[in-house]
């Protein structure tokens, strides 16, 4: 079975004075629909679902991906289910916070050693305390850090309801477990959910060869990262071959 798996496009966020994002996550509090970027992406993904002659489609069950799948699936005449098992990773506490609140005041990545922040970061580590350090970083340098780079490289911190990686990787397995009881191994399916469930997805295929296409596992090996982190683009789209 073919899984054709793309982010959501880009979306309406609230942006703080130093120019960085609230931490939007799986919340229905912070539940934001797309930009007109965001739906020109998703237009743009039509072409591919009409090439890859997709024949069902599931969605998160959140704004925005939802707005993706409707765009792209508009006038193909397949249906589409919304599923709270492909939702965004829950935030918990942090859900609404800003991105540089959330690493200097609740320490997110703090207990990380400087090799990982480093090669993180992309910044030597030269500084008295890590607090110079993340500031330096944050406001002086500005590289592209957003939410997902700064947590999911930090899975176990101390904060209240955040989801665990391993739970997200759980939701996903229900999930492949759902779809191969309603599909063929033939067909090919279109999913529709966030950055860090695909992050999660790109971790189990390393993790779990055997249950996909061996091309799947080497074209997820050889995909940059950093450590655990691996970059995803609005509405770029992941093709795996589940067995």
């Amino acid at each position: 079975m073919k899984l054709l798996i793309s982010r959501h496009g880009d979306c309406k966020k609230e942006i703080n004075q130093k120019g960085f994002p609230q931490i939007l996550g799986g919340s229905y509090e912070y539940n934001v629909g797309l930009t007109e970027k965001g739906f020109s992406q998703a237009r743009r993904l039509s072409d591919i679902i009409s090439q890859e002659n997709v024949s069902a489609a599931y969605s998160s069950s959140l704004t925005r991906a939802i707005q993706t799948a409707e765009t792209a699936l508009k006038n193909k005449g397949i249906s589409l289910s919304e599923n709270e098992l492909l939702n965004e990773r829950h935030f918990g506490s942090l859900s609404g916070v800003f991105c540089d609140e959330a690493v200097l005041k609740y320490g997110v990545i703090h207990e990380l050693n400087k090799k990982i922040l480093e090669k993180l970061l992309g910044l030597e580590y030269k500084h008295p305390t890590i607090s110079a350090y993340l500031k330096d970083v944050l406001y002086r340098k500005k590289p592209n850090i957003n939410a997902t780079t700064l947590i999911t490289i930090n899975h176990d911190f101390p904060l209240e309801h955040v989801e665990s990686i391993d739970t997200i990787k759980e939701r996903i397995n229900e999930f492949e477990e759902m779809i191969r009881k309603y599909h063929g191994q033939k067909e090919n399916v279109a999913i529709f959910t966030h950055g860090d469930v695909i992050r999660c997805w790109l971790e189990m295929i390393i993790d779990n060869p055997e249950k996909y296409s061996a091309e799947t596992y080497q074209k997820t090996k050889e995909m940059p990262n950093k450590g655990r982190y691996r970059s995803v683009g609005n509405c770029e789209v992941f093709s795996f071959v589940l067995r």
